[in-house]
């Protein structure tokens, strides 16, 4: 080859490497917040920076505390920065380090958010040729304000005040208002303004109602407690998280930022005072920063209250200091408000067993109980509205009274960060009673946390004088592992009208879970939620940053009770949407052929041809008809739906008669009674009425008077106001609706239509389980009852679903740790005793979880396919198809695991082999693993990317692909994955391969492998030949695990790269909640004694 065209290719080679750099230099990243544009930054110099950064004070920002919101050169900003590929990620992270940077997380795909000055990182992009930007302080503000926003813009837009509504005559069928818009009269837009204004407000103050509040009255101090005085001026709570590393001058700017908030409310657009504050005393709404964790160096979060129409623009204010991180609303959790524990180990109820207690065998029922598996040994923890130490299942005769005695006393009690403590080795129920310093009494003045504890491990003792040789009473109320102890958190706020009020720390990382370990808990089970946190915020984020530093615990959380929110995408509360926790659902516990149930609905057509279905969840007047009878007369069960002409209905309808004929009429509350509606609705040959509920409290049964026996035949019901308001709006542009109805079975594989669904918005699967979660019968605290030392009461909900689930946990755990792996008895001589993982006892739960199949979902008004699936989750834990017990379970189940598995770098792999399939039955492997936790601006939560498959001779499945998918994706949004195999050839071997895909953690945490487990479960025979597999380890001298290989593992089919991350499945609908006719409530159930084991 020549000179010349040696020094052309060498040219040509040259142009194309700076194309390449220019294009990687190029990138847009997609948040939550919106787009960020990133390219190279030319290099600023010290002095530079120090000139961009002399800018003048904008409101609030100068007086008192002033931090310029440009900063000065000094201050380290956010930026994201990108990356190309491994080596790049390691040539960036080394220079930021190096420059004094923090790196603070990972945003999909191949970007850092990280904490630098402007002219490090200036320089830094400019020499590694990394993309990098600003972030600007829009991008620090949690899309979770978005209805306070809304509802701002829509009173903005004056719409007409609710009243004209009484007096409008607006209104119409669904197929009179489907033509085009210029068809659409004067009066129906004035309507559909004010329906767009109300369902902004409405959805504004329900968003504030979940907020934490402080309320200050000019009487006395600010008080957290929700009962002040009525005159009180209520704050609301602002979380706000900081930069790490901020100097000693930052934190003290910090503790002065009530002052220049304050300047800055009374100079900008903030208003100070709404009518609530006294002329007389303007302070009122003055703000209140609570910094003194952070000065501290406890915690990284502030807490700010503002008044509500100070809300915006305090959080832009926020948003602009340099030190903040993230501004997100800081929500109030509320409480998620025995027969259920024969489901769940024996996968099985009949109707002799539901009604007659002489039914139970308790070697049968109870069959890890009856092994002596009662939670010796365990500790869960809780938080909650606290324990009745003086109810029976839980009093320790020898103790009484010193728990209340020591937390009085700040001398003898322990304090960790906001919270008082103390342990009680001895004590046979309570390993550890904590405090908060906002709230708590210890006691429990509102039940719930009685309820609770009673669920998870409460025990009734014949013998309470003698606790450590007395049997357990056994009843209806004994708690799922009645021989664990449990760790209290006493959180006990106020009455918040929908349960209770409590006071966890928001940072749960930091501030409550420690306080679990130091009691020697590893299972936590919480039973409340943040019901407006629907989206990975940084409550979420302190759980799973937790889960990840301690990867031998597990956290349960209950997954909300707001499944009737049918016009959401995605009801799973925080912070169970967190990516490492086991979020539970709730079902039955109805044995088959119990009874059925209406399940209710509306179906519509748009204009586009798009349909709608929802659950409906109307509350019915039985006084003179019912839907369901007006329905079961149509065919189909279906119903025209038309809007009222008034849409009060009020005065005589103005609609066709043709369209009012047999149908449904929606109409608003108007200045008439229910009464003067149905008359108005009956005359004009309709068959139904149902009124939109004025306001979240108002939704009830309507209260009919019909003593005149004026109404004949109509049906008269609510609904929920924002679900009445958005049929509305559907009606007025040009939408078709019907109202529906079909009768289904209630059954133990049914959901109840208040359990919370998924998927999450970024398409992780939730809940992870279901647990029975209706008429549960627990303890109840005696504070109302004093003379009742033992009384106990039923409760509903996915609080009572937690605890159950947690509990069996723990004799999972207990199983493991006394020897009964892989055998079922403690004696033989392969038993392999071993402290498992919380990932691990996360992957047993799902892998004998039992498929809820052909059961309807009341919360999605579908019946349900095979699990997975946002309803059912991996399905109900059966520990009768998870844990070999000889003599119990069926000999031909099996158990096989690996835990704690590492991984120190993507492309790593590790291949498990050993076992052969039997024939006989279903065989399923899962992996679960804690991952590092995401960042909340972040579209997508998933960081760590591990991928499971299972080789049957040379046949490979991906996990959480149907068995017989053609065309397999690998999954890219969850932290378990599933491989079922229903029915494999006999004679098979198995082989498990894990890969680590991508490991983003390791460029921010280099020293932290990615953690993994996997569990087996049903027919086949071997071990898991693997130093991971405590079964294999115990056989003798073995080998060590083999090498990690550093090259990736074998090719498999090729997948288009935008098909790598699994596209989120579409959001399911909600359903209805029509509660089964009361019965006769059967007598007291009494169990065999439960006998401690020998």
């Amino acid at each position: 080859m020549s000179r010349l065209n040696i020094f052309f290719l060498a040219y040509t080679l040259l142009l194309f490497n700076r194309q390449i750099r220019t294009v990687v230099a190029t990138k847009r990243v997609t948040l939550r917040t919106g787009y960020v544009d990133l390219r190279q930054l030319a290099p600023v110099s010290f002095s530079q920076a120090a000139r961009d950064a002399e800018i003048p004070a904008q409101n609030g920002t100068s007086g008192v505390g002033a931090i310029p919101i440009g900063g000065d050169a000094a201050t380290r900003r956010l930026f994201l920065v990108s990356y190309n590929d491994s080596t790049h990620a390691a040539e960036l992270r080394n220079a930021l380090v190096a420059g004094g940077a923090s790196i603070l997380s990972y945003i999909p795909e191949n970007t850092l958010l990280v904490a630098a000055k402007l002219y490090i990182m200036s320089r830094i992009s400019s020499q590694l040729k990394a993309a990098a930007a600003a972030l600007s302080s829009k991008h620090k503000i949690s899309p979770d304000w978005e209805p306070i926003l809304t509802a701002t813009a829509a009173a903005a837009a004056s719409a007409p005040d609710s009243s004209s509504t009484s007096s409008a005559s607006a209104g119409g069928t669904s197929q009179s208002a489907a033509g085009s818009d210029s068809s659409v009269s004067t009066e129906e837009q004035q309507q559909m303004r004010w329906v767009q204004s109300s369902l902004a407000k409405l959805q504004a103050s329900e968003f504030l109602s979940q907020l934490r509040t402080l309320r200050r009255s000019s009487e006395g101090p600010n008080s957290h407690a929700a009962a002040a005085a009525t005159t009180a001026v209520a704050l609301y709570g602002i979380a706000v998280e900081l930069l790490p590393g901020l100097t000693p001058t930052q934190l003290r700017s910090i503790s002065e930022w009530a002052a220049a908030l304050a300047l800055g409310l009374r100079q900008g657009s903030g208003g100070g005072g709404d009518g609530q504050a006294s002329d007389s005393d303007p302070d009122l709404c003055r703000p209140v920063v609570e910094s003194e964790l952070v000065t501290a160096g406890v915690s990284d979060l502030v807490s700010v209250y503002v008044c509500e129409q100070d809300i915006i623009f305090s959080v832009n204010w926020l948003a602009d200091r340099d030190v903040v991180k993230w501004v997100t609303p800081l929500t109030a959790p509320r409480t998620a408000d025995a027969v259920a524990d024969i489901l769940l180990q024996s996968g099985k109820l009949s109707l002799d067993q539901y009604y007659d207690v002489t039914a139970f065998d308790p070697s049968v029922n109870w069959p890890y109980w009856s092994a002596g598996l009662q939670g010796q040994g365990e500790v869960i923890g809780m938080a909650d509205t606290g324990l009745d130490l003086n109810h029976c299942a839980f009093s320790d005769i020898r103790y009484t009274g010193i728990y209340e005695a020591a937390l009085q006393n700040n001398a003898t009690a322990t304090v960790f960060g906001i919270a008082s403590f103390v342990q009680i080795p001895g004590h046979r129920k309570v390993a550890q009673y904590a405090k908060l310093g906002i709230a708590g009494d210890v006691t429990d003045n509102h039940g719930h946390g009685t309820l609770v504890a009673g669920s998870l491990a409460g025990a009734m003792l014949s013998e309470p004088e003698d606790p450590d040789n007395s049997i357990i009473i056994q009843i209806d109320a004994t708690g799922a592992a009645p021989r664990a102890r449990l760790s209290i958190v006493d959180a006990q706020g106020g009455d918040g009208g929908s349960g209770a009020t409590l006071w966890v720390p928001y940072d749960a990382y930091g501030l409550y879970l420690p306080l679990h370990l130091k009691a020697g808990a590893s299972i936590s089970s919480d039973s409340w939620g943040n019901a407006f946190s629907t989206g990975y915020e940084s409550q979420s984020k302190s759980y799973d940053k937790f889960l990840w530093e301690n990867p031998n615990f597990i956290s349960l959380v209950s997954a909300g009770n707001d499944g009737t929110k049918s016009l959401l995408s995605c009801t799973i509360s925080s912070p169970a949407i967190a990516k490492n926790v086991v979020a539970v659902g709730a079902g039955y516990r109805i044995p088959p052929g119990f009874g059925n149930r209406s399940q209710y609905a509306v179906r519509g057509l748009r204009r586009d041809g798009t349909v709608l279905y929802r659950p409906i969840f109307p509350m019915e007047s039985f006084v003179v008809n019912s839907l369901a009878t007006i329905a079961s007369s149509r065919k189909e069960g279906v119903i025209p739906i038309v809007i009222a002409r008034p849409i009060d209905a009020c005065s005589p309808l103005l609609n066709p008669p043709s369209a009012l004929s047999g149908a449904l009429v929606l109409a608003v509350t108007g200045h008439c009674s229910i009464k003067d509606q149905a008359v108005k609705v009956e005359e004009s040959g309709a068959a139904a009425l149902m009124i939109i509920a004025d306001s979240t409290d108002s939704f009830t049964t309507p209260y009919l008077d019909n003593s005149q026996n004026t109404i004949k035949r109509i049906a008269v019901s609510m609904i929920q106001r924002d679900v009445g308001l958005t049929l509305v709006m559907f009606v007025y542009e040009g939408g078709i609706l019907n109202f529906t109805r079909r009768e289904v079975p209630v059954e133990s594989t049914s959901i109840v239509e208040y359990s919370s669904w998924g998927p999450t918005p970024d398409g992780r699967l939730k809940p992870d389980i279901i647990a029975p979660g209706v008429s549960i019968t627990s303890t109840d605290t005696t504070t109302r009852y004093p003379w009742d030392t033992c009384i106990t009461r039923q409760y509903d909900g996915t609080s009572a679903s937690t605890p159950l689930a947690a509990g069996n946990v723990a004799i999972i755990r207990q199983y493991l740790r006394t020897g009964f792996y892989p055998t079922g008895a403690p004696t033989d001589p392969g038993s392999a005793p071993f402290t498992p993982s919380g990932m691990l006892l996360k992957a047993i739960v799902i892998a004998g979880a039992q498929s809820l199949e052909g059961g309807w979902a009341f919360n999605g008004g579908v019946r349900m396919g095979p699990a997975p699936d946002g309803y059912q989750g991996w399905g109900r834990p059966n520990l009768a198809t998870t844990l070999p017990l000889r003599g119990a379970t069926d000999p031909r189940v099996r158990l096989q695991v690996a835990d704690r598995g590492a991984f120190t770098a993507s492309g790593q792999y590790v291949t498990l082999s050993g076992l052969t399939t039997t024939g006989t039955g279903p065989v399923t492997v899962v992996l679960a693993y804690y991952d590092y936790p995401a960042e909340p601006n972040a579209l997508t939560a998933l960081v760590n990317d591990l991928d499971l498959e299972v080789f049957v001779d040379d046949v490979a499945y991906l996990g959480n692909n149907a068995e017989n998918a053609v065309y397999p994706i690998p999954d890219g949004a969850n932290t378990v994955e599933r491989v079922r195999l229903n029915s494999p050839p006999p004679g098979a071997e198995l082989q498990i391969r894990v890969s680590a895909v991508f490991l983003p953690s390791l460029g921010l945490e280099p020293n932290t492998p990615q953690r993994w487990a996997v569990a087996v479960v049903g027919h086949f025979e071997g071990l898991l030949r693997s130093a991971l597999n405590p079964a294999w380890v115990k056989l003798g001298p073995v080998s060590p695990s083999p090498q990690l290989p550093s090259p990736p593992p074998p090719p498999r089919a090729k997948v288009p790269k935008g098909l790598l991350k699994k596209k989120p499945p579409p959001p399911p609908v909600p359903s209805p909640h029509p509660k089964p006719p009361p019965r006769a409530k059967p007598p007291p159930r009494r169990r065999p004694p439960l006998r401690s084991p020998n």
